[in-house]
């Protein structure tokens, strides 16, 4: 209930400040994306795939892409593009092969602001070629992911996830959820705070259940945030699980700050 109450807060807040609100919200959406399209097949078994890109990263003009193609042939159109980022379009020509499941996976590429950066999505259009026409087996994006130097960070779910090293960027399928076991109230010495204040704080919980990434933004600069952040990094917590195992995932915890004379 504390947990929800919190969020509610967190959502109340951002509507008394604009800003905050977009910066809170549009932060954890993946800033580019990659659509594959098919279109109707003629007799042969010739049908086109519609290629769309676009991005909202900063600074970034020009985007790689690449399309590969399982149980199909490429008859035209480029598998291999540098296209404007922000939006970007053409078409692939496939033949099919009846009675094969084909399969269409793209990747998009987009340099960051920073050395070393790239975002990167990556898309899956599954096909099937049955009594003359087109069906759409699955299309998904598997992968929406910013990298920086070593440290990946993953876009899909509610809140960003900081991912661990070796480990895939896909978004798995999880089916117990993160959850925070033990915690305390962190006290704050030199704060300037007058009373207890609440700050609700998204953490990435790593696969070994220990806090990797403690993002306070609801916290002001300085001492309280600081404070905050070192603080949950004591806390303990269950990491989400797959049914193959733990994995990183990240979840919203209630802190409360108290003033220390």
């Amino acid at each position: 209930m504390r947990l929800l109450l919190m969020f509610l807060w967190a959502v109340l807040a951002s509507y008394a400040n604009p800003a905050s609100a977009n910066k809170m919200f549009t932060e954890e959406m993946c800033p580019l994306g990659l659509d594959l399209s098919p279109a109707a097949v003629d007799p042969q078994g010739i049908f086109v795939v519609a290629v769309r890109n676009w991005s909202m990263v900063e600074d970034s003009s020009v985007a790689t892409v690449n399309i590969a193609v399982k149980g199909a042939i490429v008859l035209a159109g480029a598998t291999q593009a540098r296209v404007p980022a922000a939006s970007g379009f053409w078409r692939v020509t496939l033949k099919a092969r009846p009675g094969r499941i084909m399969r269409v996976t793209g990747s998009l590429r987009v340099p960051g602001k920073a050395k070393n950066t790239y975002f990167e999505s990556r898309a899956v259009l599954e096909l099937l070629l049955r009594e003359g026409q087109i069906e759409t087996i699955a299309r998904r994006r598997t992968t929406c992911v910013k990298v920086e130097g070593e440290r990946r960070v993953r876009y899909g779910g509610m809140f960003r996830v900081q991912l661990d090293p070796g480990v895939s960027a896909e978004a798995p399928d999880i089916v117990t959820q993160a959850r925070l076991t033990s915690s305390n109230e962190i006290s704050c010495a030199g704060c300037g705070l007058q009373e207890a204040r609440d700050f609700p704080v998204i953490v990435t919980v790593g696969k070994s259940g220990r806090a990797t990434w403690v993002r306070a933004d609801q916290a002001p600069e300085g001492p309280i945030r600081s404070a905050v952040i070192s603080g949950v990094k004591h806390f303990e917590f269950t990491p989400a699980a797959t049914k193959d195992g733990p994995v990183s995932d990240a979840i919203m915890v209630p802190v409360r700050v108290v003033p220390v004379d």
